[in-house]
């Protein structure tokens, strides 16, 4: 099971730490942040009032992305470890040439990439200010 499990969260992890990264240290560079660290805030205070409520925003839309990976990933692994699930359905029917069962775990596969897509790029409108002014400035 931790194999598996390795095989599925390393990358996407390994990615979002890598945007994360980039993001604080683009935010880290502001500024705002020597600001706060002339008026005499805590590192502590500045990394949580400051550094992670811009940092943060950038990465939500990205995350969304991050799923249509994690399937195809899902997939691979299912076959490589010979475990039952919706990739390996998958697999048994293209290589069967059932192209019902191909049809439908596409449209499935598509559907929970792109529900995820949309609700990502949702939250991270709903979180991140800046798109939120953009959004009310357009009408």
């Amino acid at each position: 099971m931790i194999l598996p499990c390795l095989v599925l969260a390393l990358s996407p992890t390994m990615q979002v730490i890598r945007m994360m990264r980039t993001s604080v240290t683009e935010v880290m560079a502001q500024n705002y942040i020597r600001a706060a660290r002339i008026r005499g805030l805590s590192n502590y205070e500045i990394v949580i009032e400051h550094v992670l409520r811009n940092a943060i925003p950038p990465i939500i839309p990205k995350l969304g992305v991050q799923l249509s990976s994690m399937i195809t990933l899902a997939i691979m692994t299912e076959s490589i470890f010979n475990w039952p699930g919706v990739g390996r359905w998958l697999l048994d029917a293209l290589s069967n040439q059932d192209y019902a069962s191909i049809q439908a775990g596409v449209l499935v596969v598509a559907t929970i990439v792109l529900a995820a897509s949309i609700v990502s790029d949702l939250i991270g409108a709903m979180i991140n200010p800046l798109v939120r002014k953009e959004w009310y400035a357009v009408r």
